[in-house]
């Protein structure tokens, strides 16, 4: 316990002080990666179910409500693709989100066919959406703000496995 309590003073100390940095060099801030919590007593921001995908199978992605208006996928070749995301006015013709921005903020729960997924790739300047699961392997499935920016908001993550025979 003294030990949790030694390293949560550290990292005050060191926000305080801005780990060394003047405040006229201060980069952007990275991204917060929060793992989704597994405890009772701490709300779940986002989960995925099952783990253990095949084709044919739906993924039930659960998350608390409000939530941000991004959710994106990193396939196991370390490729991006988005799932949802805010249009601003980009053409819808031949790639677009799952599901708008504006309704899925408020969605408890979004399901996926796993053989039919689409999704746009990433950057958002790909020209039409493209199947989703094609490689066998882990995917890691991000709900965040500001996905599009250089200082996301907090990202909530869960992966699941995708294969004939996992």
């Amino acid at each position: 316990m003294h030990t949790v309590a030694a390293l949560r003073l550290l990292l005050t100390t060191l926000l305080v002080l801005g780990c060394g940095k003047s405040q006229g060099t201060r980069e952007p801030r990275p991204p917060v990666a929060v793992d989704t919590p597994r405890s009772p007593e701490r709300p779940v921001h986002l989960s995925c179910a099952p783990s253990r995908l095949h084709p044919g199978d739906t993924l039930t992605l659960s998350m608390l409500t409000p939530h941000g208006d991004y959710l994106a996928v990193i396939r196991p070749d370390s490729a991006w693709y988005f799932l949802v995301y805010p249009i601003f006015g980009r053409d819808t013709t031949l790639r677009s989100p799952m599901v708008p921005a504006d309704t899925f903020r408020s969605m408890g729960t979004l399901r996926v066919a796993v053989s039919g997924a689409m999704a746009t790739p990433a950057p958002l300047g790909g020209d039409r959406n493209e199947v989703l699961f094609t490689k066998p392997g882990r995917y890691t499935f991000e709900l965040g703000v500001d996905f599009e920016t250089d200082a996301p908001d907090s990202v909530y993550r869960c992966p699941v496995d995708y294969g004939p025979g996992t």
